[in-house]
């Protein structure tokens, strides 16, 4: 069993280019990247089968998900604790259904387009030049302009999410694509936050 533990972190560190950069080492971030590449590729697995059971045990009890939404010009922040419950409705869950994906590639984010209607890139991106701040901005936002309130624990506490999170995007030439962040919590990559806004033009 351990043998064959080692064969398949071997091969995903090869897929990554992790081994070929220390031959022989196999090193705790490097397996931590591990852990990430294939928690991304199961979630993203997951959220093309519509597997609302599989994303919820990526879902940490006592943290839950945090969805980015736009209502109107407005971009606000939705809590839940499943999958199911804060999602944005079933017809937002099923617009995943059946995505088709590239691996995951760790580079700088795509960005979108609103005149063009299109990604500046075409394809499954994982950041790795830096961590995402869009939900602290929203909570900081709301503060000074919107209707809910975030306390400075609340910011403090968003701040150190997304401090140990890495946003990913599966990016569709139509439709929605699939926009969401792994966050690394007691040696294991969660699902945390859904940004439904990054590629929304209706502001």
């Amino acid at each position: 069993m351990r043998i064959r533990q080692f064969i398949s972190i071997f091969v995903v560190l090869i897929g990554a280019g992790l081994y070929a950069q220390s031959p022989g080492v196999v090193t705790a971030d490097s397996l931590k990247e591990v852990k990430f590449l294939q928690t991304a590729e199961t979630v993203i697995a997951a959220f093309a089968k519509g597997d609302s059971a599989a994303l919820n045990r990526f879902i940490k009890p006592g943290v839950g998900i945090y969805y980015l939404e736009r209502i109107g010009v407005f971009d606000r922040i939705e809590h839940d604790h499943t999958i199911e419950h804060g999602y944005g409705g079933s017809e937002t869950f099923n617009s995943f259904i059946g995505i088709k994906h590239k691996p995951v590639v760790c580079s700088s984010l795509p960005e979108y387009d609103c005149g063009a209607e299109a990604w500046s890139k075409q394809g499954t991106f994982a950041d790795s030049t830096g961590s995402d701040r869009l939900l602290t901005s929203t909570a900081k936002w709301q503060n000074k302009y919107g209707d809910q309130h975030y306390s400075k624990v609340d910011i403090s506490e968003f701040e150190d999410l997304e401090a140990a999170s890495r946003k990913i995007i599966v990016t569709v030439t139509s439709g929605r694509s699939l926009v969401f962040s792994l966050t690394y919590m007691d040696g294991q990559w969660w699902l945390t936050i859904m940004d439904f806004v990054s590629d929304d033009c209706s502001a």
